[in-house]
């Protein structure tokens, strides 16, 4: 409905709402008593957290359904004009911009002064932080949807291409893939050198993440777009089937589903 809400974590109430002037598929970032989020109205809102008055907004080419994310004094986020952006976190003004040519739809990762995302334009980036200048980009088979995850140095990401890939953070070389012959456009989550991740078909997967192997995979039955999250040894996901899963992280023996139909 174009509206940013803050609920009362107990009882769901609302406290206060921010109209935007469009869909609202960005997943709101929250640090130092500030709201970041974009809408697809193609701006960038910084929100006070206790009150939703609006601090700044920035305006982009096109609609942002990626997360904005906040590193240091920097605000980065990606939008449908084919660009990522990096804003002062105070103030909202651009200190640089880079162009991919494509839609972007994946969150970017900012680890050891590089930026990391996907582009429609079927690469995967890395770029200067700092500048913006590009280090190196990496050409999967199609879209790159799924946002990075950056661990010891391994970018590991997903591609419509149906594989994900793990990849040297320093070169863009890269280290293994693993096919699974569908979109894989959720975002990885890595945990005790393990890759979780889930795919278009209905599968879930969990793979070394030193070498690519599979140690299990789970048959979900319905798409997984969803980012997995990986606490106590459950694996915890959504799936377009309409459940949320929770996985033995070790094993993939299913702990319980919940229908939120």
């Amino acid at each position: 409905d174009g509206n940013i809400y803050a609920l009362n974590a107990l009882s769901g109430a609302k406290i206060w709402s921010h109209a935007t002037g469009y869909w609202v598929d960005s997943s709101p970032v929250v640090i130092h008593g500030v709201v970041y989020v974009g809408s697809d109205d193609s701006w960038v809102y910084a929100l006070n957290a206790l009150t939703g008055v609006k601090i700044w907004k920035f305006r982009t080419g096109g609609a942002i359904q990626s997360s904005p994310t906040v590193a240091g004094n920097m605000v980065l986020v990606t939008s449908f004009d084919g660009k990522v952006y990096t804003l002062r976190a105070r103030t909202g003004t651009k200190i640089w911009s880079h162009a991919t040519g494509s839609p972007i739809e994946s969150s970017p990762a900012v680890v050891g002064g590089a930026v990391y995302f996907g582009s429609d334009s079927d690469y995967v980036y890395a770029l200067s932080a700092a500048t913006g200048k590009l280090i190196w980009r990496y050409p999967t088979g199609n879209l790159v949807n799924s946002s990075p995850m950056v661990v010891n140095g391994v970018v590991y990401v997903g591609s419509d291409d149906g594989s994900i890939y793990a990849l040297n953070g320093a070169t863009g070389a890269k280290i293994w893939s693993y096919a699974t012959g569908y979109w894989v456009d959720s975002s990885p989550a890595v945990a005790s050198q393990t890759v979780y991740f889930g795919s278009a078909g209905g599968a879930f997967y969990a793979l070394n993440a030193l070498t690519g192997t599979t140690i299990w995979s789970y048959p979900i039955g319905g798409d997984v777009y969803s980012s997995p999250i990986v606490i106590k040894g459950v694996v915890y996901v959504g799936s377009d089937n309409g459940s949320v899963y929770a996985l033995k992280a070790g094993t993939g023996r299913k702990v319980w589903s919940y229908a939120a139909r």
